[in-house]
């Protein structure tokens, strides 16, 4: 058993079953049986502390019994005694080195506190071993290889030995929340993945990490939100210290409900946490206590001022960005821990949620930036917090010099995880566009950015993200026409209603290789995706809109003139280079009528002078080709 505030173990032997098969082989040692007894039940009460003074006092009456080590190091486990429950697990193993607990105890440590992935594989596999089917062991040599970082992961493996687990337990409810997981995170099987968590959560409706799981389902899936709120908040109500838990919930809130207060007090209150739960080394750091109650006193200040309806006290002093780019960004997965968990990557896996929600969706950048530094004190060589912190400076202070230092960072940093590479590369070859963009000087760079994003895809071909930045920064190039084509083709197969990917690969389809039907329908679908009331649809609208006016048949310019209508009521602050894009667009010889009638509904103080001559020379030539008399199609004559 395990008190609320401690993370429960992933193997424990069932004491009091010990306490039976010791009674029944070894009837004459009372006193082992009996301290036994008071031990199972001080752990009932979470006397951890009692109940280990009886195992000890029963190892020094039986020192060569390797279950009673195993138990011991369990309880050091329950009181945080990790180098004491190290040394009590390979006591037991140097007694019995085919004890199955004992072994997947001690790789759990080897692997969670100690990163030491082939030792903690060496462990288990002399525990599968010792009994190939027995469940933990099989469980535990799964769960190495899924959670491992690259290029120790193997999923092909991990998904196997969950599958040998559920066919001796088809109903074992760890096997089907670590394969449930596998399948949405790794294989993209959303449907799998769902009944494996519904399976789980019917023989055990509370289980933590199967709810915080199915509610990424349902989000992931786009239904079910309301039902996704209630499991994380019944997470949380279960185990009240789940940082997971409030991570996820502090997420649906941001992304979800748009609720950027709540989701504030949510990230907080798992940092806060999260700081209990840190190793003693870091607990007594009072520089990173400092920095958590300057967080409490921040989240105080900010409630203050909403009551008061006033500016927030510790509003950031920098620029806000008016809108950030739409970065490339994995989700990072909640953090997917054995039991008891790496409990060190608990606070900057907290930390590094929080800066990023104060990043992206609150915009704080000076908030964001402290946070991240806060993470990256104790995790220095985080890959994903360089990247974020290098966008950070990018989007907020402009220095792109600074960011490219920190990406260069992130890609040393993680070399061997080919996933986030890609990311860190891909990232990069952004940048070094923007810099060509705002800096013509630099156009020389072209060949650089171009090779990050080819090295981002090389990395790892599965990135979609990667190879859509690479086709939208190919296509362009007469010669690349055929090959940004041919990625976008792909990504659109592989995800046929993503709307970003359908957008771009219908615009170079139509500006790119004059494939103007086959570019409307996929602007069709795309835009079927929108509710009729969604202002989202005028990514889809425009361009429709736009093709159309484009396609010299009288019909299409008025079915396009409708959709612009459309899209100006949506955007009613339309400014004069949209204005005149619009027009021109709209007026060809064959929709004069259109144009002029368009023209005279529009707010004409809004149209500066240069688009009012633009549509006054238009309207002039327009004169000597009344319905297009010259034999020339309209969009031609546009």
């Amino acid at each position: 058993g395990s008190s609320s505030k401690k993370q429960k173990p992933m193997f424990t032997i069932d004491v009091p079953a010990y306490v039976d098969r010791n009674i029944r082989a070894e009837a004459g040692q009372i006193n082992v049986t009996k301290m036994l007894a008071e031990s199972a039940a001080f752990v009932l009460e979470d006397d951890f502390e009692q109940a280990l003074g009886n195992i000890q006092d029963a190892i020094a009456a039986q020192p060569n019994n390797a279950d009673l080590r195993c138990m011991a190091g369990n309880l050091h486990e329950d009181l945080e005694q990790t180098e004491a429950a190290e040394k009590a697990f390979e006591a037991a193993i140097a007694i019995n080195g085919s004890h199955i607990q004992s072994l997947c105890r001690l790789a759990a440590i080897r692997f969670n506190r100690q990163r030491d992935i082939a030792g903690a594989r060496t462990l288990v596999s002399r525990a599968v071993t010792a009994n190939p089917t027995d469940i933990p062991a099989l469980l535990a040599d799964a769960m190495v290889r899924h959670y491992a970082p690259h290029p120790d992961r193997d999923i092909d493996f991990a998904e196997g030995r969950y599958r040998q687990v559920l066919a001796q337990d088809a109903g074992h409810v760890d096997a089907l929340c670590h394969l449930g997981t596998l399948l949405l995170r790794e294989r993209g099987n959303v449907m799998g993945a769902e009944q494996c968590l519904m399976r789980a959560l019917t023989r055990e409706p509370d289980h933590v990490m199967c709810l915080i799981r199915y509610s990424e389902v349902l989000v992931t899936a786009r239904r079910g939100l309301p039902e996704a709120e209630r499991m994380l908040r019944r997470a949380i109500q279960v185990e009240t210290t789940s940082i997971e838990g409030m991570v996820a919930l502090a997420e649906f809130e941001a992304h979800v409900r748009s609720d950027g207060e709540a989701a504030a007090k949510l990230f907080v209150r798992a940092i806060r946490v999260a700081t209990l739960f840190a190793p003693e080394e870091e607990e007594q750091d009072e520089i990173m206590r400092e920095r958590v109650a300057e967080l409490d006193r921040a989240d105080a200040e900010r409630e203050a001022a909403r009551l008061a309806r006033d500016k927030p006290a510790n509003a950031s002093a920098l620029p806000t960005a008016p809108k950030l780019r739409p970065f490339l960004s994995r989700p990072m997965p909640l953090f997917a821990r054995t039991e008891p968990g790496d409990i060190s990557a608990l606070l900057p896996f907290a930390l590094e949620k929080y800066a990023r929600f104060c990043h992206t969706v609150k915009e704080a950048p000076a908030e964001a930036k402290y946070l991240y530094e806060c993470a990256l004190g104790l995790t220095p060589d985080s890959s994903s917090l360089l990247r974020c912190l290098a966008e950070l400076y990018w989007t907020y202070h402009n220095d792109t010099s600074q960011a490219s230092l920190l990406l260069s960072q992130a890609e040393r940093a993680c070399q061997d995880d080919k996933e986030e590479l890609s990311m860190v590369l891909s990232t990069h070859g952004i940048l070094k566009e923007d810099q060509i963009e705002n800096d013509p000087s630099k156009a020389r760079d072209t060949f650089s950015a171009r090779l990050f994003h080819e090295k981002a895809v090389e990395a790892d071909p599965t990135n979609r993200q990667a190879r859509y930045k690479l086709a939208s920064f190919l296509w362009g190039r007469e010669k690349d026409k055929d090959y940004s084509s041919e990625l976008l083709e792909g990504l659109v197969n592989e995800d046929p209603r993503n709307v970003q990917f359908l957008l771009k690969y219908a615009e170079v389809l139509h500006r790119g290789l004059r494939k103007s039907a086959q570019a409307e329908n996929l602007i069709r679908k795309a835009l079927a995706s929108f509710s009729p009331t969604d202002p989202a649809r005028l990514c889809a609208l425009v361009p429709l809109a736009n093709l159309l006016a484009t396609i010299p048949r009288n019909e299409r310019y008025a079915e396009a003139a409708v959709m612009l209508a459309e899209a100006e009521a949506i955007t009613p602050e339309e400014d004069a280079v949209t204005k005149e894009i619009r027009y021109l667009e709209m007026s060809s010889p064959g929709s004069m009528d259109i144009a002029r009638a368009d023209l005279k509904r529009s707010d004409q103080a809004r149209i500066d002078a240069e688009a009012k001559d633009i549509l006054a020379t238009f309207f002039a030539q327009a004169a000597a080709f009344p319905g297009g008399a010259d034999g020339r199609g309209g969009s031609e004559w546009v």
